[in-house]
């Protein structure tokens, strides 16, 4: 009798644990982690990877082949599931594409024109920054002419 117990608790046991282990595909990040159902989903669609030693590394900055890595994931997930949508989906999520541009038109006119004011701006400051120098270069010219001439 007892080794049934203790088989049926050991079976217990491990129908309860394996799936939560299982799920779990980041050694550092525990099943009650704020961002957990996101990290599991990315990494579940294979859009994020983790470390050769099995970690998430959550608070490591991205770098740009990281993000390109991840970038070009999404959107093959994006054109494989486009690829079974049906007719009416499609005309759904084209009215939603469409509604979420009209609504952040004006958003997006503000963006662009701030962003065209930056890269002039960078222009205007490289300017300043290439006379400066000329003029630094032309001022320790003078310098060592007058030194030379006493």
């Amino acid at each position: 009798m007892r080794k049934i117990a203790l088989l049926l608790t050991l079976i217990m046991v491990f129908t309860v644990t394996l799936p939560a282990l299982a799920a779990n595909p980041f050694t550092d990040v525990p099943l009650g982690h704020w961002a957990y159902d996101a990290i599991a989903k990315v990494a579940e669609l294979g859009i994020m990877e983790g470390t050769p030693q099995g970690d998430f590394n959550g608070q490591a900055p991205m770098t740009r082949y990281q993000m390109a890595k991840t970038t070009a994931a999404i959107v093959d997930l994006l054109e494989e599931k486009n690829a079974q949508l049906k007719a009416e989906q499609k005309k759904e999520v084209q009215q939603i594409v469409d509604a979420l541009k009209a609504e952040f038109n004006e958003e997006l006119k503000l963006v662009k024109a701030d962003v065209n004011q930056n890269k002039e701006d960078i222009k205007d400051l490289k300017g300043k920054v290439d006379f400066n120098k000329k003029l630094s270069i032309v001022a320790i010219v003078l310098s060592l002419v007058a030194v030379a001439s006493n």
